[in-house]
């Protein structure tokens, strides 16, 4: 079924980018609003710079965000579907695809504690600490990380925030629009966050380690303001670039909303009705799916 087949292919790409290792009050304004715009950065000391793209991060309790999920192989759109994301600052992000008239298609709900993902089309489900996730596995998963990286902050992996105690981590070249901050974490992986000099806002994070032929970007594009003022990108591309090929998620975000009341259950499903699928069942469901 055509329909089984293109979800399962979501599920699988979600499972590569986010488990395999590298890895408002009011709706957005949708009109072309010019974003506030701060001093350049260029005149501003390496500290002054890290607490002008700290100070021009998103500050929210929880998000709720109605967007067009797209994958892409090989720079071809190939397929979409409408999601639900919410995230409850510091606790659980919760993705939610749905499919016209049947509903939730795959839940996937991750805290710092735990990873769910449930798939309702083919009645399997995965539910597992990340601690056991991490234990025997090159995979350094971080959900504070993960967090950051949907909402366009600045992370450290294994850090809940970056403060700044934390500048000295950070190495800063500067060119005429732009300003890079980098960082190396202790799996030697280099994370570059690339911040434009008017707005002080996260462009381009550029994700690679130095003996593996993946590198992982994430370009954050058309900024528009939201509850109090504050500007999101509305749009995000993720992409995992190996030799010879690439995949990815886009992520085209219609309506944003912060600071709403909600709940999110990561409890596992019925037992007796799902199936429950180990982490290297997950991985071989994913590649067989590519």
């Amino acid at each position: 079924m055509r329909v089984t087949k293109n979800y399962n292919l979501l599920l699988a790409t979600l499972v590569l980018l986010f488990l395999a290792g590298y890895v408002p009050c009011r709706a957005a304004n949708t009109s072309d609003d010019e974003e506030f715009a701060l001093p350049a950065l260029t005149t501003l000391t390496t500290t002054e710079r890290l607490a002008a793209v700290r100070q021009a991060s998103l500050s929210f309790q929880t998000l709720s965000a109605n967007l067009v999920m797209s994958l892409t192989q090989g720079g071809k759109n190939d397929f979409s579907t409408d999601v639900q994301m919410r995230i409850i600052k510091d606790q659980a992000i919760q993705l939610s695809a749905r499919v016209p008239f049947l509903g939730e298609a795959v839940k996937i709900v991750i805290t710092p504690e735990n990873v769910l993902i449930i798939n309702r089309l083919n009645k399997t489900f995965f539910y597992e600490t990340v601690q056991n996730i991490k234990e025997g596995k090159e995979i350094d998963f971080d959900y504070y990380s993960l967090e950051a990286l949907f909402t366009n902050r600045l992370f450290i992996a294994g850090k809940q925030t970056v403060t700044p105690d934390d500048d000295t981590c950070f190495a800063v070249n500067d060119s005429e629009f732009e300003t890079n901050l980098i960082i190396t974490d202790n799996q030697h992986i280099q994370y570059s966050f690339v911040t434009d000099q008017t707005n002080n806002h996260i462009q381009l994070l550029q994700m690679s380690h130095p003996a593996f032929p993946v590198n992982v970007q994430c370009v954050y594009e058309d900024w528009r303001l939201v509850s109090n003022m504050q500007a999101f990108p509305m749009s995000l591309q993720l992409t995992a670039i190996v030799p010879d090929n690439d995949c990815g998620i886009a992520m085209r975000f219609s309506s944003v909303h912060l600071d709403t009341t909600f709940t999110i259950d990561d409890a596992p499903p019925n037992s007796a009705k799902y199936k429950q699928l180990s982490f290297q069942q997950m991985i071989e469901l994913t590649m067989k799916s590519l």
